[in-house]
């Protein structure tokens, strides 16, 4: 079986990566992958100017989340693949479920921030997005409120 794990490293995105090595045994490849909502582009037409620290902080906060995955998964003494894509104006969602099936993936994974009312209308809700979006057979993995 392969499995992807959508991970930016946030407690919830932990949880579900450290849920998803329950897998181990019956998994054959494990990709986790990190979607950048990144710098949005400006207006087409226009010129503009994005200092070089904005891109060296995007790929500090790259190897920050691939660092948290690699702690986790060292542990249990199992290989990742890791992938890292921008997604500037881009949903995050439908990224997610167009690199999971590019890379022809059996299961998703991914975690939930548990919104509602307001904060999920403003916020959106990726997970929520993922199901509607996907092919592929998506497990969402609660936050525990004791992790």
């Amino acid at each position: 079986m392969k499995i992807l794990v959508a991970f930016d490293n946030s407690p919830n995105a932990r949880e579900a990566l450290s849920y998803a090595m329950k897998f181990r045994d019956i998994t054959e490849e494990y990709t986790v992958l990190f979607v950048n909502p990144g710098i949005m582009r400006g207006a087409t037409g226009v010129d503009t100017f994005i200092p070089e620290t904005v891109y060296t902080e995007q790929e500090d906060i790259s190897n920050h989340v691939k660092d948290g995955a690699m702690e986790i998964v060292e542990k249990m003494r199992v290989n990742i693949n890791f992938v890292k894509k921008d997604s500037p104006g881009e949903d995050i969602a439908k990224t997610i479920v167009q690199t999971a099936a590019e890379l022809g993936v059996d299961l998703l994974i991914t975690g939930t921030r548990r919104l509602s009312g307001i904060s999920k209308f403003i916020l959106g809700s990726v997970s929520s997005e993922i199901i509607k979006l996907s092919k592929i057979a998506v497990l969402i993995v609660p936050y525990s409120l004791e992790a």
